[in-house]
């Protein structure tokens, strides 16, 4: 069996631009078939789960900007803000890794109420991980530094910080921060152990 080799680095520093970043060239991505609106999956239309700004959101390069040039898809003199992640402590990844199962295995994800019951369970849990996963932030309001609400101690986010977090980037980002640095610690792939 032939595997492609990754096309991400896995030594790199892990990076998240968020989805709905407005420095995104949504145009071109729709375009591409990255995104697909709603009119769109009326008509039949699927997303290209192989565009590079889709594995990159799924994780597949381990939030490599280099992978893909996904920075190609940031609109020209545009800036997004960027979140650093690292990989989870090892027992707050198992203890994830653990309820992350037994919430899936307790849920049918085909149902509309089984999936909406996941996301409210693994809420808090994805939280935390954002807390633990988090290092910095760049970008913000076009700078370099870290926004001065930016506050780590002892390895972990602030409770404060993420309340700020989530007044100016919404909950469900805060979240899916959580759920990248989860996806990163995973353990490497076959194809990845040999690069």
């Amino acid at each position: 069996m032939n595997v492609k080799a990754p096309q991400h680095s896995i030594t790199h520093e892990p990076v998240v631009i968020f989805e709905d970043d407005p420095a995104w060239d949504f145009e071109r991505l729709r375009e591409e078939g990255a995104i697909v609106t709603a009119e769109g999956r009326k008509a039949g239309k699927e997303q290209d789960r192989e565009h590079p700004w889709c594995k990159y959101h799924l994780g597949e390069t381990r939030y490599d900007l280099e992978a893909g040039d996904i920075l190609q898809y940031v609109r020209e003199g545009e800036k997004p803000v960027q979140f650093a992640i690292r990989r989870l402590p090892p027992a707050k990844f198992a203890k994830a890794q653990t309820k992350i199962s037994a919430t899936f295995a307790n849920h049918d994800i085909e149902d509309p109420d089984g999936a909406g019951s996941i996301q409210a369970e693994l809420a808090e849990m994805y939280v935390e991980m954002c807390q633990q996963g988090l290092t910095r932030i760049e970008g913000f309001d076009g700078s370099d530094d870290h926004p001065k609400w930016f506050v780590r101690r002892n390895g972990v986010v602030t409770t404060e910080t993420i309340y700020e977090m989530i007044d100016r980037f919404g909950v469900l980002n805060v979240q899916a921060l959580g759920a990248a640095a989860f996806r990163f610690s995973t353990r490497l792939s076959e194809p990845e152990k040999k690069r």
